[in-house]
């Protein structure tokens, strides 16, 4: 299970890398 930090430092990543989920 993923907590909601984990998330947020997914999506973080994701955006950083110029991606949009």
């Amino acid at each position: 299970v993923i907590d909601k930090k984990g998330i947020e430092t997914v999506l973080a990543d994701l955006r950083a890398r110029g991606e949009k989920y």
